[in-house]
């Protein structure tokens, strides 16, 4: 896995260390909008020479790439409306140390990937 996860987009690895981050703090499966302000916290803890912050739009590609490639899984909330909206919700599809050991060693996201070191 870990040559697959260096060939992810720079959004698409911080999106994947949020999510084993919001794993561990037992907050999935989250929204978007969860995954993006997790995205600003987890950003906010190291010195910011790799990106100021996700938007919502990058995130959400993240997240759709991502579950199409079988790295995360997608549920529908319960309770949609008639016309079918409702925020899907996302979860890590693989085990969290399959993520953060590899990109630990990523040049890029090896500060944030210290930062959500599996227990």
């Amino acid at each position: 896995m870990e040559g697959e996860l260096d060939s992810r987009s720079l959004s698409g690895r911080i999106v994947l260390l949020c999510l084993v981050d919001l794993e561990q703090e037992q907050s999935t499966p989250a929204h978007t909008g969860e995954v993006v302000r997790e995205s600003r916290d987890l950003l906010d803890s190291v010195e910011r020479d790799l990106v100021d912050s996700l938007s919502e739009a990058a995130v959400n590609r993240a997240l759709n790439r991502l579950e199409a490639d079988g790295l995360v899984e997608m549920s529908s909330p319960a309770g949609t409306s008639p016309t079918g909206k409702g925020r899907p919700k996302y979860t890590l599809a693989v085990d969290p140390a399959e993520v953060v050991e590899p990109l630990a060693d990523d040049s890029e996201v090896a500060p944030l990937a210290e930062q959500v070191q599996t227990v």
